[in-house]
Order: C-alpha cells, then structure tokens, then sequence
C-alpha cells in the first residue's frame, strides 16, 4: 500500500471514530466534513508507530 492510500486510510478511520463519538455535535448539513477536518489533525499528531497500528487494525477488519 502507498502512503498515501495509508494516509487516506487512516483520516477515514479516524473519521468514523469522530462521528461514533457520542460529544461529537456537529450540525447534520456538515458533520462529516466537520468530523473529516478533525480527524485530519488528529493525524498529523499522531505518532508513527500509531499509524502503523492504526493500519493494522484496519488490515484485520479486511479493510484494504
């Protein structure tokens, strides 16, 4: 898998992560896009070895 399929993997992931979230209140209209900006920074915090377990993850669900 390429980096960058890796990187749109993750934000996706984190993505669903955000809208699964019970505080998460976005206005129906933008929630996703509300929670795709979100999730976006919380990938350019993580670490490397948290991608890699995130990519991990998704593996084992049969994501790729």
């Amino acid at each position: 898998m390429k980096e960058h399929e890796k990187k749109e993997k993750i934000i996706d992931y984190l993505t669903v992560q955000v809208m699964s979230d019970k505080q998460f209140a976005g206005h129906h209209h933008n929630r996703a896009r509300a929670a795709w900006l979100l999730a976006k920074k919380k990938y350019n915090i993580l670490s490397k070895g948290e991608k890699g377990d995130i990519i991990r993850e998704i593996i084992a669900r049969g994501g790729v």
